[in-house]
């Protein structure tokens, strides 16, 4: 209960104060970046993206060479190396050498899907931040929640206390004195269901940032902060899912043309070295022979294998350009739907913070002051503060669902809490 204490009544004492929106906006901040140092989910994607670009690094390089070893032309009689001058220890060293620009294509769609990994990650941690952003709003929400109904339960338990006296002193039936008790006891339930909720929230902060909270940093709560509506003439997004999509169709055309390199030949060259003893007869006294060699191999099954690869290949060319044009697609109706939603719930929310919510707040302090004076009845001033403790919750769900949405449009253009 402590660390949900703390926070509200540091809450309680910074409402009001000028200019709170820019600390708020440096205290999530501050908060995105220990995400992105610490979330353990984005940093395996970091050391995934790492090893990709290990693996791009190697990938031009030649294949290994083949080093072997042979016994030549041994008497089967004998198996020995000193009957004929054809015997020998044959020593041999080749090297595979692909054709001119394979290696260069090899290199080539190595980095590109090295690319694709890094977008992902940019990806990741645009989502990182919107999602730490959306939960943030959330424990705002419940934390500021929790003060409307505390404050409105401590009316409620002012109230119940005069509705006693008054029964004591005949003055009211005991149908409301026990109404008014019931009243501020049914306050107090929810208030420990906001407590949970609180707790709840906190918890998924905690989870996305990979540490606990600092009270000091979480005590600092969203209230009226004002919202930068985006223009309809906003461009199509710079959207990592839209960069990673260009790449596909790239890395889609790396592998199509290393596929048409398959129909060229690779070469091997190598040398042999064969050590021989001094036989009778051997015209070259047992000296060592040397013997070199030049191979390549035949895409002799050109028509059953490399002619379906570049074909297969070709078909995922086409299927990632139409895939391209499809996410910039849903991108441009997502960020479009999102700018109508922002408006929707900006006017919503002005409509109830210049309106709707201060004529609650009057009525229910009107209804406050003519039951304390024995002026309206028990059910006018619970009807009216039931009104203003809904209508100012709806205020603060409409504001963290404004926030929230915002932080879904910050996602969409590629960009991290920058308003």
């Amino acid at each position: 209960m402590k660390t949900i204490i703390r926070p509200v009544w540091l809450v309680v004492l910074l409402v009001g104060i000028a200019g709170m929106a820019r600390s708020e906006h440096k205290v999530l901040d501050s908060l995105i970046r220990v995400a992105l140092d610490r979330n353990p989910g984005l940093i395996a994607i970091e050391h995934r993206y790492q090893a990709s670009r290990d693996e791009a690094n190697g990938a031009g390089a030649l294949p290994d060479p083949m080093l072997s070893i042979g016994f030549l032309n041994l008497p089967r009689s004998s198996l020995a190396l000193d009957k004929t001058p054809m015997s020998g220890v044959v020593v041999g060293l080749s090297q595979t050498v692909p054709w001119p620009g394979k290696l260069r294509g090899r290199t080539r769609l190595a980095d590109i899907e090295s690319s694709r990994r890094g977008e992902k990650l940019s990806l990741a941690r645009f989502h990182l931040a919107a999602e730490l952003a959306r939960s943030y709003y959330d424990y705002a929400f419940q934390v500021l929640s929790f003060t409307v109904i505390a404050e409105n339960k401590r009316l409620a338990e002012t109230v119940a206390a005069i509705a006693g006296e008054r029964y004591a002193n005949g003055e009211i039936p005991a149908r409301e004195m026990l109404r008014s008790a019931m009243h501020a006891e049914r306050l107090g339930v929810r208030l420990l269901g906001a407590e949970q909720n609180i707790e709840s929230a906190r918890l998924k902060l905690e989870r996305i940032l990979g540490n606990p909270i600092d009270d000091d940093l979480a005590a600092i709560l969203p209230q009226d902060i004002p919202i930068q509506i985006p223009a309809d003439e906003d461009p199509v997004p710079d959207n990592p899912v839209l960069r990673e999509a260009g790449l596909a169709v790239r890395s889609a055309g790396a592998a199509h043309d290393l596929a048409r390199s398959d129909y060229r030949p690779d070469i091997t060259v190598g040398i042999d070295y064969r050590l021989r003893e001094t036989v009778p007869g051997d015209p070259t006294a047992g000296e060592d022979y040397l013997s070199f060699k030049v191979g390549f191999n035949i895409p002799l099954w050109f028509f059953a294998r490399q002619k379906k690869k570049t074909a297969a290949t070709r078909q995922l060319v086409n299927a990632a350009r139409q895939q391209e044009i499809d996410i910039r697609n849903r991108l441009t109706e997502r960020l479009a739907d999102t700018r109508q939603t922002i408006r929707s719930l900006q006017a919503s929310l002005a409509g109830y913070t210049e309106k709707i919510v201060p004529r609650a707040r009057a009525a229910a302090e009107a209804a406050r002051i003519a039951y304390e004076v024995n002026e309206a009845d028990f059910d006018d001033f619970l009807s009216a503060r039931n009104e203003f403790l809904e209508t100012e919750l709806e205020r603060l769900t409409f504001l963290k669902k404004l926030n929230k949405v915002m932080a879904d449009y910050d996602e969409l253009v590629g960009r991290i809490h920058n308003r």
